[in-house]
């Protein structure tokens, strides 16, 4: 059960609700995520708030409907309906876990646990969504008689930089949260527009290819190299921002060395 910090008085309409959680959201982010996913969430987060949900079981819901998706993409024979409903379960899935914070955010029950659950969901979706695409591709590939080599590097380079990424995203809110560097500022139109072709929300549409299987494995490589460039440009900036880190933690706890001048004059008076 999530423990309540603070209490907002709760809105009475579907119009201020919306308002005061259009005021409550957290800055920036990708394109898709920022202006649709999170828009798409707010009359489901009035929802769950009209239910009496707390934001721990709306986290819980997102992550059965994001793996109710993935259940079906595996049981069910390949069809065109069969990936729209699918991608569908996804985006509604990614919809409702921005709710659980939406929620948190309005309704003052923010909770360390609440925060620990959605990233730990989170990451779990980060690795049976990889899962699930590298099965049923290879098992699509195999049935259609395709090379398998480039099938399996799609699915090693994916399974592995994805899961890896969102580590290191969560790394860096943990050890340096609030830090803004100068790359930050000075590069922020080119970190949205990568950020955004990254997002997830726009990733689950891949699923779509799945009935071409050579057309997907192209994307999905083609993908997975776009993704492990970013990951390596983010983990070698993520290492130089923990090493400056560290120096200005070091230098902070050193002791300052007296001045020359200032020793001689204590010398001097010091009678």
């Amino acid at each position: 059960m999530t423990h309540r910090i603070a209490e907002t008085p709760a809105p009475q309409a579907p119009s201020a609700w919306h308002a005061l959680v259009t005021a409550s959201r957290k800055g920036g982010g990708p394109l898709y995520t920022y202006y649709i996913n999170r828009s798409v969430a707010i009359p489901f987060t009035f929802m769950f708030w009209r239910l009496g949900l707390a934001p721990n079981h709306v986290s819980i819901i997102s992550s059965l409907v994001t793996h109710a998706g993935l259940a079906l993409l595996v049981l069910a024979p390949m069809s065109l309906p069969l990936v729209v409903g699918v991608w569908a379960l996804l985006a509604l899935g990614f919809a409702l876990d921005s709710c659980d914070g939406q929620l948190a955010r309005v309704s003052g029950q923010r909770s360390q646990f609440g925060a620990w659950l959605d990233h730990s969901l989170d990451m779990v979706k980060m690795l049976t969504v990889q899962m699930v695409l590298g099965y049923v591709i290879l098992r699509e590939s195999v049935a259609a008689d395709l090379a398998l080599w480039p099938v399996l590097l799609a699915i090693f380079i994916n399974l592995l930089v994805r899961p890896a990424h969102f580590f290191n995203t969560e790394t860096r809110a943990l050890f340096l949260p609030g830090v803004k560097t100068q790359a930050n500022t000075e590069k922020s139109a080119a970190r949205l527009f990568i950020s955004t072709l990254a997002d997830y929300g726009l990733f689950i549409l891949i699923v779509l290819l799945l009935p071409w299987p050579a057309m997907f494995t192209a994307v999905y490589l083609i993908a997975g190299v776009f993704f492990a460039l970013i990951y390596l440009a983010y983990a070698v900036r993520l290492g130089r921002q923990l090493k400056a880190h560290d120096r200005m933690a070091t230098e902070a706890t050193e002791p300052k060395e007296s001045a020359p001048g200032a020793a001689q004059a204590g010398a001097s008076t010091g009678r």
